[in-house]
């Protein structure tokens, strides 16, 4: 295994580039404990605080670079530094940042035509990334665009693994009900809620609040049949529970203080 001692050309190299201890410990994957007792003693003074400032020349290679199209996050592991130096960069020079998720550049034709022929080939999105020195998202866009790709991720029935739309979680059931049901405010990304708090919201006739909790009678999670539910507010231990001291209604809000 590489010791310090191995790299030192590498540490003292990009050292004089400008690096700081933490930007040479990430480039070379190794403790920056170990990189500034290195510098110490070769007589060079360790670059513990500020931003991470590369040489002029090192900056414009930088800067060309992203122009060309090469990610943020692909300088940032060639150059030690992080994402903020390298977009500093870029400004500095005269660049323009790209908004996350842009189309890092255009691709000519013969570009997209070896890309896609690569991809029938069976290359990977992260192979074809790297060899066009772009990111992964960007070649599945443009795979898709040449309908590659399917064009949408299916969800609910159209989803190849669909199992009716109910699974159990850690003991408790999570069902589907999509963005159209009346309660899919209560429904996680994925259009799934757990299936006791819809039970009770369908036995109440509307949402439950982000502090109602739904309590297991018999305290078998899978049971979800309407009488073994009660109502509770906040976190809930056994034996206790919320009740109306008038009527005895478990429907119970908070209310403001008169």
């Amino acid at each position: 295994m590489p010791t310090i001692v191995d790299k030192k050309d590498e540490i003292i190299g990009l050292y004089h580039q400008g690096m700081t201890v933490r930007g040479i410990a990430n480039r070379l994957s190794v403790q920056t404990s170990a990189v500034s007792a290195f510098l110490s003693r070769v007589g060079l003074r360790p670059r513990l605080k500020g931003p991470d400032r590369l040489l002029p020349a090192t900056e414009r290679k930088v800067a060309a670079a992203y122009a060309r199209g090469v990610s943020s996050t692909k300088l940032m592991a060639q150059y030690g530094v992080d994402r903020t130096t390298i977009l500093g960069i870029v400004r500095r020079q005269g660049g323009t940042v790209r908004a996350v998720g842009s189309n890092m550049r255009e691709f000519s034709k013969s570009e997209l035509s070896m890309m896609t022929a690569a991809w029938k080939r069976g290359e990977t999105q992260v192979s074809l990334a790297e060899r066009f020195n772009t990111c992964q998202s960007v070649v599945s866009r443009i795979l898709r665009g040449q309908g590659l790709l399917a064009p949408n991720r299916a969800r609910g029935e159209k989803h190849g693994r669909w199992n009716g739309g109910r699974m159990n979680v850690g003991g408790y059931w999570r069902v589907f009900i999509g963005r159209a049901h009346k309660f899919s405010a209560m429904a996680g990304r994925d259009g799934y809620v757990l299936e006791h708090r819809l039970v009770m919201a369908e036995k109440l006739g509307r949402i439950l609040t982000a502090t109602e909790t739904v309590h297991h009678i018999d305290n078998d999670r899978a049971n979800n049949a309407p009488g073994n539910l009660q109502l509770r507010q906040g976190k809930h231990g056994k034996h206790s529970c919320f009740r109306c001291a008038d009527c005895g209604s478990r429907n119970v809000v908070a209310a403001p203080l008169d």
